[in-house]
């Protein structure tokens, strides 16, 4: 007995593919007058569902497919209700192809209906949603003639999930405001923020894969994800980052990678260990062996060349993570935060500065604004309130997350000091100083020679005055990166 299938397609791309396996396997084509049009110029044979319905396509083509005859065919039993069929002499439809046009023009009505009629019938019906689904079928009707159990239920899934997409957009469409996120896929992990917290996550897409390692939990994800943010601003030269707790505690510049790393963990020699290193350039096997003198959580970088993994699997208790440089470096401009059924969308934070605004000084050096360029790149990712020291393309001291911008600029002052011996540096600030003890901070430690803020405070002229009696320079960005 021949199989039967029914094909209405807004998209055609790549039809005839499909379309000529079914033939070559002697299945009955039958088509929508606009499809069969389409195909018939490839010399197929094509059956017409007017000869079913024994109407032509109504009301400009929103009736064509929505007939018992039609409807019969896809959705009737075939062990209980063969009878019945053919005492109403309705075809059985063995595969549905459909995909629907777009909804900012129309509400398809037939196509989707057919489609979820045939994904509720999935035990002995084929549902056809995705032209990407072709060659692998077309492969399986040429070497079996139809398609397994297996195959129709997968199918049936794409095909309802392709109708609830469609849905949504039409809600969309009918009221701007409504929002929807669709994960269709699910990952449990090893644990949440603590060992006694249970995890999952769900996504449809990563931006980067676990090449080795051991399982992942909640935090190493954030991390992963707020390394990536990070690396996305440096596609030239060589940078590496490390963070810890999804906040950056130290960066370099480099020459090349290895120069960037070894600056990096001079910044911060100790917060450093245990972290999350990310890179923006592929691993060499010399960075690898420089990486294996220290423990890191996690290593985050595009690619490597040969004999990197073999150095880096050495250490066991440690994760590979390879990112995909075209979905991280070519970044969404929006970003999302789910909390408690609350969806938050903004833009992303990707500029950096409004202008030099010197406030107090005599001008900066091409090499002070690359540094303070960099600061305020690696600023954005520190939690609020955020402070770091910069100087030569390394931030020497962090500040991260306190409850109080003074107490931040002593933590960050104290760590560059240990390394810093000279009016030199540069402090840079996520937020405005709203009183002067910050930049009395700044003079006292002897290693400031210039203080980035964004300014805005309404005591700006007191922080000003007080910079200019204490001999500090200072700068006005005219742009604030918190991060909570």
């Amino acid at each position: 007995m021949a199989f039967n299938v029914l094909i209405s397609v807004y998209d055609k791309e790549n039809l005839d593919i499909i379309v000529s396996s079914l033939q070559k396997s002697n299945w009955n084509i039958w088509a929508t007058s606009g499809t069969a049009k389409y195909l018939e110029k490839f010399g197929f044979k094509i059956n017409k569902i007017e000869n079913i319905t024994g109407f032509e396509k109504l009301f400009e083509g929103k009736v064509k497919t929505l007939h018992p005859k039609i409807f019969g065919g896809i959705l009737f039993d075939r062990e209980k209700h063969r009878e019945e069929a053919e005492s109403f002499g309705i075809i059985p439809f063995d595969m549905i192809i459909c995909n629907f046009y777009p909804s900012a023009n129309e509400v398809d009505i037939g196509g989707p209906a057919m489609v979820r009629a045939a994904a509720k019938n999935w035990k002995w019906v084929a549902v056809v949603v995705d032209k990407n689904d072709y060659h692998w079928i077309a492969q399986k009707i040429e070497k079996y003639g139809k398609l397994d159990e297996n195959d129709r239920k997968k199918l049936a899934y794409k095909a309802f999930l392709y109708t609830t997409k469609y849905d949504l957009q039409i809600l969309k469409k009918f009221n701007p405001s409504f929002n929807f996120k669709i994960f269709e896929k699910s990952q449990k992990l090893i644990y949440g923020e603590n060992p006694h917290q249970n995890a999952e996550m769900f996504y449809n897409q990563l931006r980067w894969e676990k090449l080795w390692g051991r399982e992942l939990s909640l935090t190493n994800i954030l991390d992963i994800e707020e390394s990536l943010d990070f690396i996305s601003q440096f596609k030239d030269r060589p940078v590496c980052g490390i963070f810890k707790h999804t906040s950056i505690c130290t960066s370099a510049i480099g020459e090349n990678i290895e120069d960037a790393y070894l600056k990096a963990i001079k910044g911060d020699p100790v917060s450093s260990f245990g972290g999350v290193v990310v890179f923006n350039k592929n691993l060499t096997k010399e960075i690898a062996n420089l990486l294996n003198e220290r423990f890191f959580d996690i290593i985050v970088f595009p690619d490597y060349e040969d004999g990197v993994l073999d150095i880096l699997k050495k250490k066991k208790r440690r994760r590979l993570i390879k990112f995909f440089a075209e979905k991280v470096f070519y970044v969404d401009s929006m970003e999302e935060r789910m909390r408690s059924g609350i969806l938050l969308r903004q833009d992303k934070d990707l500029e950096v500065l409004k202008s030099y605004d010197v406030k107090v000084g005599d001008g900066l050096t091409d090499s002070e604004k690359r540094d303070i360029e960099f600061g305020l790149r690696v600023v954005k990712h520190i939690k609020s309130n955020g402070v770091c020291v910069v100087w030569g393309g390394v931030v020497w001291g962090v500040g991260s997350g306190g409850v109080n911008r003074v107490d931040m600029v002593k933590i960050a002052l104290e760590r560059a000091k240990e390394k810093i011996k000279e009016k030199k540096a540069i402090l840079i600030s996520d937020g405005f100083f709203p009183f002067p003890d910050a930049v009395e901070l700044c003079a006292k430690s002897g290693i400031i020679k210039w203080v980035v803020e964004p300014g805005g405070s309404k005591n700006d002229d007191l922080v000003i005055k007080r910079a200019k009696e204490l001999g500090l320079n200072l700068v006005f960005t005219g742009l604030r990166h918190f991060r909570h």
